[in-house]
């Protein structure tokens, strides 16, 4: 092929001119250059991100945590998949969640575990069904002083957070439940005046007594705040702040949004929760319980009030102050032992009706 428009018409006359062209060196850098040109065309494209095919809870997991970090992520599942822990939280963008072509399968929850929870982001959820799902706060702790609030279940399936997206389709919800998290007691563990942390949206708080105060808990069925030589759990937020810390960071907070560090304070569970300092259990974060301590212990979105401190969105309070503390919105009120948690939105819910 002639790289100009010098080239003969005649057949034979542009054979010996593309011979000429080949052994000119001027030619063969045009020829190169246009090589590379090329190469650099189809280098520049964007190669197509192939299905991610989950058949266990393990590739489940797996997948998820790749498409917290891979824009237009496709899981694709090829079975029905039972749950034996919480889901991590899907933070990714364009994520798409939906049964191989034809297929109706199902996310069971097992009783016991939460649906799908998405913490940020945009996803598509398809030709799925999901069922026996549970979102269960966390039970506020005991303490032989005062009991923690419990935290708020919300969202059994699917729990859309303020600010995600996501867009459902042919979806089936099916025997999902959402269930608040008890109070704490109070006067049933050894100690003078110690007090447990609130629970959080999974997590419980963590229990009072031999010179401990609880620490809130946070996001997630295993996120436990912290207590006496226990220390607090991860949640499912995968690479969110971490839950607070003890007083004098005796007992750092939990990552991913887990349960808040127990100490002579109790740190606050959930993402962002606020370390522990000054005399006063801690804030709960997101989805966490606030830490114990005589004042200010608040829980955060769906968390309870830790000792004193009141729930925040369907938290129950904490069990101290002279009338005991308030809960949240639909949260129990405490007295001595902490207010119970509220269980809203069984198939979904959204956190931005909190607003």
């Amino acid at each position: 092929m002639a790289l100009d428009g010098d080239a003969p018409a005649d057949p034979c006359e542009q054979a010996r001119y593309v011979g000429r062209e080949q052994r000119n060196p001027r030619a063969r850098r045009r020829w190169l250059l246009a090589g590379v040109a090329v190469a650099a065309l189809l280098i520049a494209q964007p190669a197509l991100a192939n299905p991610i095919l989950v058949s266990t809870e393990a590739d489940l997991r797996a997948a998820i945590e790749t498409a917290r970090t891979t824009p237009g992520t496709e899981i694709v599942l090829t079975a029905g998949i039972t749950l034996s822990a919480d889901l991590p939280a899907l933070q990714g963008t364009n994520t798409t969640i939906r049964s191989e072509s034809g297929q109706q399968f199902a996310i069971d929850g097992a009783g016991a575990y939460r649906g799908l929870f998405v913490y940020a982001g945009s996803a598509r959820v398809q030709d799925l069904t999901i069922q026996n799902a549970v979102a269960q706060g966390g039970n506020g702790g005991s303490g032989s002083a005062l009991g923690g609030g419990g935290g708020a279940g919300l969202g059994g399936a699917l729990f859309v957070n303020a600010g995600a997206t996501v867009t459902v389709a042919n979806v089936n919800l099916d025997a999902n439940a959402a269930r608040g998290g008890n109070g704490g007691g109070f006067g049933d563990i050894t100690g003078v005046g110690q007090s447990g942390g609130g629970g959080g949206m999974g997590g419980h708080g963590g229990d009072g007594g031999g010179g401990h105060f609880g620490g809130g808990g946070g996001l997630g069925m295993d996120a436990n705040g912290g207590t006496l030589g226990v220390l607090p759990g991860a949640g499912i937020v995968t690479g969110a702040a971490s839950g607070g810390s003890g007083a004098g960071g005796a007992q750092p907070g939990a990552a991913n949004g887990g349960g808040g560090g127990g100490s002579a304070n109790g740190g606050g569970g959930g993402v962002g929760g606020s370390n522990a300092s000054g005399g006063q259990g801690a804030p709960g974060g997101f989805g966490g319980g606030g830490g114990a301590r005589a004042t200010l212990g608040h829980g955060g979105f769906g968390g309870g009030g830790g000792s004193a401190g009141y729930g925040g969105f369907g938290g129950g309070g904490g069990g101290g102050g002279v009338v005991g503390a308030d809960g949240g919105f639909g949260g129990g009120h405490g007295f001595g032992g902490g207010g119970g948690g509220a269980g809203m939105g069984e198939r979904s819910s959204l956190s931005r009706a909190a607003a």
